[in-house]
């Protein structure tokens, strides 16, 4: 693998020759973790697409994974008094990155490296909390199996309204087009929960004219509270898929967010009920139509999306580290450069870190003056 890594980042090099870029230690690269990437730039510690990582750590809080896995997954969904029974669940080989250990070779936090700082940290939140990452699924509680169920029977629905040609009749109705979801892309699921919430009692009729009632198995409340608990990932992924835009100084500030959002039910409850009166005043003031936000909120968080919500947020601190480029992105936007939400240690590290680089610069342009003086 690494000689195969070498060989590619030649390739890269060659490439990128043409455009004038020759020492590529003084770049910065951004990809995903496909394995040939990871070969290719290990050398150059790249940094890891955010939406890409928050889509693996969606998959994974929901059992989403692997295809074998998904298997094993969804027939234990399907049992039923056997599911606790079931301890051995393929499901507990998770691809987790592995954190720095604590270490007490420091005389204060001044002196710890940020990177070692936050992994600290979140060693820390784990002990208080205790780790459900690698809870295998045989192992969930029935409030906790029955959110697994609902989405595998959201799937199951639209993937029978679509064969046979019901969105026509959802729509008449007064219904949306129920929307499928694939594990590829990152916002397909929360969509095909919407869609199914807006148009629930329109697909029942329709089901109902067409005798198939019992294709119908859907609680209406456990899709609104993961429509509820997907919400943040959704409004994140939209604000850093910006195009041609960069985006980079979002994704400290999207972190943040999300670990405050998810922290708490009440905090995610304070959320949703924020996002939705905002909707509901950016639709009057517009003069669109306001059905589909007027669906109640559940306030009252259930055990089952509890060890979600839970699970989610802990996979969030262990899957995705922030870098100190991230901090140096967000400091050098105009809007974010007082780094508010950051702690004192992170804004130092990061002062820190820029002047280091300003000094690099430096150097790099006093060495072609120092030549032509000596010429």
């Amino acid at each position: 693998m690494i000689a195969v890594g070498l060989r590619r980042a030649k390739l890269a090099n060659r490439r990128l020759e043409v455009y004038g870029l020759i020492e590529l230690n003084k770049l910065n690269f951004i990809s995903d973790r496909g394995s040939n990437f990871v070969a290719a730039l290990r050398q150059f510690t790249p940094m890891y697409c955010f939406a890409h990582r928050l889509n693996n750590i969606l998959k994974l809080s929901f059992y989403q994974q692997q295809k074998k896995e998904k298997a094993t997954a969804l027939a234990l969904v399907a049992a039923s008094s056997s599911l606790l029974a079931t301890r051995n669940s393929d499901l507990t080989r998770l691809e987790l990155e592995k954190t720095s250990s604590d270490s007490d070779g420091f005389d204060s936090d001044d002196d710890i490296p940020l990177n070692m700082y936050l992994s600290m940290s979140v060693k820390r939140d784990l002990k208080k909390n205790a780790d459900i990452t690698k809870k295998p699924i045989g192992e969930l509680l029935h409030a906790s199996l029955d959110f697994l169920r609902t989405i595998n029977n959201c799937k199951s629905l639209v993937k029978y309204v679509k064969l046979n040609g019901l969105n026509k009749d959802i729509q008449d109705y007064g219904g949306v087009c129920l929307k499928q979801s694939t594990t590829v892309r990152w916002l397909s699921l929360i969509n095909l929960l919407e869609s199914i919430a807006k148009s629930y009692e329109q697909t029942k009729k329709v089901l109902a004219g067409k005798k198939q009632q019992n294709k119908f198995h859907i609680d209406k409340q456990n899709v609104q509270e993961l429509i509820q608990l997907l919400k943040p990932f959704k409004r994140v992924i939209t604000l850093i898929q910006k195009g041609c835009e960069p985006s980079l100084y979002m994704v400290l500030i999207c972190v943040l967010k999300l670990r405050k959002t998810l922290r708490t039910s009440e905090s995610l409850f304070k959320y949703n009920r924020q996002e939705l009166d905002d909707k509901k005043q950016a639709n009057q003031e517009n003069n669109r139509d306001n059905r589909y936000n007027t669906d109640d909120l559940v306030e009252y968080e259930s055990e089952g999306l509890s060890f979600f919500r839970t699970r989610t947020v802990q996979l969030l601190n262990l899957m995705f580290t922030l870098d100190i480029r991230h901090y140096t992105a967000t400091l050098l936007h105009p809007r974010y450069r007082k780094l508010k939400t950051c702690s004192n240690l992170e804004i130092r590290n990061c002062h820190k870190y820029v002047r280091q680089q300003m000094a690099l610069i430096q150097v790099d342009v006093d060495i072609p003056k120092a030549a032509i003086a000596d010429g």
